[in-house]
């Protein structure tokens, strides 16, 4: 049992490690894309929105890194190895999924814009849920075989998170986007949830064995679809059932009442995660 200990802690320690380098990689690329810097914005100028989703990141590289490890089942350099190619891949991975999220999902906010100098926490929010998404796709796909496929779901993944925010657009009678950029921490919180929903049901999709890629590609179309249509019905009970109102969308977008974002991001990711263990 102690030698079982020491070699989990040695794995922590490489986490640890892995975690850094992430934490350098982004600091770079924020002082080469934005003219800022990471450790001023979290420490000296105390930006939450930055916090949030730079932590967002961290967890996200967590979860994706340690996905597919499990200590004894492969020799412990093995292991150690592992975690290095996920980590190192994920770091790479997230940073494109960062920009993703500015050019492609939150399309009509300069995210950076609104982190650094408006300090907007509900896009903050939003990133770290996207990040968090994206790591979820990406555990599931380590699963699925070789290189070509991880890299194939991930960009599918990329695409079908930016589906998502259509269908989320297109399901709220209110605009999302403009709710986000005009810091709604009620919206960011029900976005979010949506889309770390969806990673969840991703990243069921695209676990296991890959066969063939078309076929993986519909079974995977048809089981977010599934679920995804789950949620937008569930999406209409979240206030009947857990706010005792009938009028979620007007205590999200009139009253920014956190709480109903919150219980529309909850019931999102427990519905997802319930859809995914079960069938």
């Amino acid at each position: 049992m102690l030698a079982t200990i020491t070699q989990n802690l040695g794995l922590v320690v490489i986490l640890i490690a892995i975690l850094f380098l992430g934490k350098v990689m982004l600091d770079l690329l924020v002082h080469l894309l934005h003219k800022k810097n990471a450790d001023h914005e979290l420490s000296e100028s105390d930006n939450p929105a930055f916090g949030v989703s730079f932590f967002g990141f961290l967890t996200a590289l967590a979860i994706a890194t340690l996905a597919g490890i499990t200590p004894g089942d492969a020799p412990y350099t093995t292991d150690i190895a592992v975690m290095a190619v996920h980590g190192a891949f994920t770091v790479i991975a997230l940073l494109i999924a960062w920009v993703v999220n500015d050019k492609c999902i939150l399309y009509r906010i300069r995210n950076a814009d609104a982190i650094f100098n408006g300090r907007n926490l509900s896009v903050g929010i939003a990133e770290a849920a996207s990040f968090i998404a994206t790591a979820l796709v990406l555990a599931g796909a380590w699963s699925s075989g070789g290189w070509g496929a991880v890299i194939l779901w991930f960009v599918a993944g990329q695409v079908m998170f930016i589906v998502v925010m259509l269908l989320y657009h297109w399901v709220t009678p209110y605009d999302s986007q403009a709710e986000i950029a005009g810091n709604n921490i009620a919206c960011a919180f029900g976005f979010s949830g949506f889309l770390i929903a969806t990673g969840i049901l991703v990243g069921k999709a695209v676990a296991g064995p890959s066969s063939h890629i078309g076929t993986d590609l519909r079974d995977a179309c048809l089981y977010l679809a599934i679920g995804l249509a789950t949620l937008v019905i569930i999406r209409l009970l979240i206030g009947r059932l857990f706010l005792r109102t009938p009028a979620l969308n007007k205590e999200i977008s009139v009253d920014r009442n956190p709480n109903a974002g919150l219980a529309e991001a909850v019931i999102y990711a427990v519905t997802a995660f319930a859809f995914t263990t079960l069938m």
